[in-house]
């Protein structure tokens, strides 16, 4: 071959490399939805390390006393509170998943007056099950966090990009942490793991960060996380000045 065939020959391979590719990558980051599924998987949070005590956190005798003046109805189910608080001294209790009721409406109430405001939450949330089966009872849990679930249709993704990168070896699909607020839009992309194709990786972001999700869910209460693997993470929430 003459160097004149040999130069319009490479000249071809860059065109492929350039024009190449379209390639087959799963689905959108973190679970899909289905009817009747409105989060996605659900842990309970670490923090705090040690669980307090009913009366760390309220005056229980007080919050009884209140629960036993009043005819409530003794065979309802348990009923599960989270208590959260914002910033010092502005305590919150509302119900998680419930239907209001006189005895969810009182238990809120007779809670959150019963709570001492010396406690400090050192925690996004914690839970408080009042049970009436056998005699009043009340105990601390921890609370649970739901991931984001991803609106956008699962299945293979078809993304044409072009490129002067030969792939080195096999192409994987990148790996990206997302920041989703608490009404479900990407607030943050930041990229795990390179597929090895810098023009693959900024096209797929481009795709995250366009997605939709139901929002990340702490005790039934929409919040914002960093989701990777599946696996929401809470974002501490920012100082007040």
């Amino acid at each position: 071959q003459s160097p004149t065939e040999r130069e319009r020959m490479r000249g071809s391979f860059r065109q492929v490399n350039l024009a190449m590719a379209i390639l087959a990558i799963g689905s959108p980051i973190g679970e899909t939805s289905a009817p009747g599924q409105p989060a996605g998987k659900c842990s309970s949070i670490s923090r705090p390390k040690a669980l307090p005590s009913v009366d760390q956190v309220m005056d229980s005798a007080t919050a009884m006393a209140r629960f036993e003046a009043v005819d409530l109805d003794r065979t309802s189910p348990d009923i599960l509170l989270s208590v959260s608080s914002s910033e010092p001294g502005a305590p919150n209790v509302r119900s998680v998943a419930a239907e209001p009721s006189l005895s969810v409406d009182s238990a809120v109430a007779f809670v959150l007056a019963a709570l001492r405001p010396e406690y400090r939450i050192e925690a996004p949330s914690l839970r408080l099950r009042v049970g009436f089966a056998k005699g009043i009872r009340m105990i601390v849990e921890r609370s649970e966090l739901c991931a984001p679930i991803s609106l956008d249709p699962g299945g293979l993704q078809v993304v044409r990009i072009t490129t002067t990168t030969p792939p080195n070896g096999k192409v994987r699909g990148p790996r990206f942490r997302v920041r989703i607020g608490a009404d479900g839009l990407v607030l943050d992309v930041e990229l795990r793991s390179s597929s090895g194709l810098p023009e693959l990786d900024q096209e797929m972001e481009r795709g995250v960060r366009g997605g939709r999700y139901h929002p990340a869910l702490l005790d039934g209460r929409p919040v914002e996380v960093w989701l990777e693997n599946n696996r929401a993470e809470l974002v501490p929430p920012t100082p007040r000045r």
